[in-house]
């Protein structure tokens, strides 16, 4: 049987996905012994034999390898797949299969969340505070120009669609864009300055959590009448649900909301805030998603913002609020499990952006970064103002040279570089889903 269709790839595809694609397509009955550890090594002429014998179908080496990645041995599994996302090699050995576009490996991604997840909706909202719609914002992004994503160029959430095989991404639902055979690929619903607590996006005019579960529904009624409702329906129950968002329930509201505070202790705000997304992932699986994947908290004591405004002069993190953010972290693993355990057929991990963010803030030069304390664009003095880039500098004294190594662009978001050592560090988690 020839598999040339499956076995496709496209030479920008990372190895790990080149890799998945061969090892779901080959049936070849021959067997291989090489080694997972052999991989690790980088050595040249090691991953030149690997990409031909990748390209050749041998099956059970792939099969190991992939087994390796799923076998639940943490360390082993994050340290493989950085690697395997580090084989550049492959760009230059992969072929295109004859032009044949390979499918993705999920058919859609479905994404709620705030200003990490925006792409754009907030430029459809006139009353909304935060928006990134002028530049320095996108100077980095396709035409050098804002498009609502909160950096110089991709956010995570482009970069993680690229790896999973997408050539475009899923357009705000508040576009023009989101009709038709738009949304056979995913919705994003994200909304800067929304949170788990409705009443922290509602200070800021930006989409409520609830308002954006109210938007998936009206896509699956609209997905329905593109596709036909049986295949919507395969398209919902396999795509990825991505839910990124928390950080303004703490910086936009609890830290500066006095009676807020006063009536939640940190463990407590936690408790409300993990509830929420308890519920809110639960009505997803009512809708039918079954692959569920939620951002941690970020090291919120390391945000160039929160230094400025809580780190009373000294530029390290605030040990507090980073302590805040792993008490959430703590508190939302458990809740993930307790979901995992109660419904058998859900997929659901946590997005670990905690770990990477937190090294890259802590010792950048180790990750090829010079600058983790200052903002790669001038930000404000006051207010919200502070969070994010001041408009019109795209050069000069109100903008670096180098985006790229800078680990923040404004105040509160990382750059594209950044953001794409933190996508590397999702992939494990992701692998979970995908199988």
């Amino acid at each position: 049987m020839s598999h040339a269709r499956c076995c496709c790839c496209c030479c920008t595809d990372p190895l790990w996905l080149l890799y998945i694609r061969h090892y779901r397509c080959s049936s070849s009955p021959e067997l291989n012994s090489m080694s997972a550890s052999s991989l690790m090594r980088g050595e040249e002429d090691m991953q030149r034999r690997l990409v031909v014998k990748l390209m050749r179908g041998e099956e059970d080496m792939q099969r190991r390898l992939v087994v390796k990645l799923m076998r639940g041995e943490e360390d082993m599994q994050r340290r493989l797949v950085v690697k395997l996302l580090g084989l550049s090699l492959l760009l230059s050995l992969a072929t295109n299969g004859g032009g044949v576009q390979a499918q993705p490996l999920v058919p859609a991604m479905i994404l709620f969340g705030d200003s990490t997840i925006d792409v754009g909706n907030n430029n459809y909202l006139p009353g909304a505070v935060f928006k990134a719609n002028y530049a320095p914002y996108g100077d980095n992004f396709r035409r050098h120009r804002a498009t609502g994503r909160f950096s110089d160029g991709k956010i995570v959430s482009d970069i993680t669609a690229e790896s999973l095989g997408f050539v475009s991404y899923a357009p705000p639902y508040l576009s023009p864009l989101a009709s038709g055979k738009n949304l056979l690929a995913g919705a994003n619903f994200g909304s800067a300055a929304s949170s788990y607590a409705d009443d922290t996006a509602a200070m800021y005019d930006a989409i409520t959590l609830s308002q954006q579960l109210k938007y998936y529904k009206e896509y699956q009624t609209k997905l329905a009448a593109v596709a036909g409702r049986r295949k919507a329906r395969s398209i919902l129950a396999d795509a990825l649900y991505v839910v990124s968002t928390g950080t303004g329930d703490f910086l936009q509201n609890y830290y500066h909301n006095a009676s807020l505070s006063a009536r939640y202790d940190v463990p407590r705000y936690c408790d409300l805030l993990v509830g929420i997304f308890s519920g809110f992932a639960a009505e997803l699986y009512r809708l039918g998603a079954r692959r569920i994947g939620v951002t941690s908290m970020p090291p919120l004591g390391c945000l160039p913002a929160a230094i400025r405004l809580y780190g009373k002069g000294r530029p390290s993190c605030v040990r507090r609020l980073n302590g805040d953010a792993a008490t959430f972290n703590r508190k939302l693993n458990a809740t993930v499990e307790a979901l995992a355990r109660r419904h058998a057929d859900l997929k659901i991990a946590i997005f670990d952006i905690y770990t990477p963010l937190l090294a890259l803030s802590e010792a950048p030069a180790a990750q090829g970064f010079s600058e983790a304390r200052k903002t790669c664009c001038r930000t404000g003095d006051k207010a919200t103002r502070v969070y994010l880039c001041n408009p019109g500098a795209t050069k000069g004294p109100g903008m670096c040279r180098n985006a790229s190594s800078y680990v923040y662009f404004d105040g509160v978001h990382p750059s594209e570089a950044a953001n794409a050592f933190i996508a590397e560090s999702m992939t494990s988690a992701g692998i979970s889903l995908i199988f």
